[in-house]
């Protein structure tokens, strides 16, 4: 799969997977929605971390860190053919322009771009639930 077509689930997964944290999965969540999930941790003796949503794509808490450290450029760009007229499109580069990507949300890009810094321009299609 292109990495310039992940969104969603899917690209939250893959940014899981390029931040190389411990099997993350797609599941439908509570809401009827599919979402990436992590797994329960063990944080202390006693104490048990219970499986938790990951989305770095919509969520700047995680998302933000990522592109600070991974010392991302993200700026608005006239509207491509690919989206809707109107829509605000977003162009985020990763090792001075070495890796470019595009997406509707500046964060979208950004993950799009740091995944593509990891894989390359494509990912298998193959997710595991």
């Amino acid at each position: 799969m292109k990495v310039s077509e992940l969104s969603g689930a899917l690209l939250n997964y893959w940014v899981a997977k390029a931040d190389g944290l411990h099997e993350p999965r797609i599941a439908e969540y509570t809401d009827g929605c599919l979402h990436c999930l992590l797994p329960g941790q063990q944080v202390g003796e006693n104490h048990w971390r219970p499986e938790r949503l990951y989305f770095p794509s919509a969520d700047w808490s995680v998302g933000g860190p990522i592109i600070e450290r991974e010392e991302i450029c993200v700026r608005t760009m006239a509207q491509l053919r690919t989206f809707r007229p109107g829509e605000r499109c977003w162009r985020a580069n990763h090792y001075h322009g070495e890796y470019l990507s595009t997406g509707s949300t500046f964060l979208e890009a950004a993950m799009r771009c740091f995944v593509k810094s990891k894989f390359g321009d494509d990912v298998p299609d193959e997710v595991p639930a």
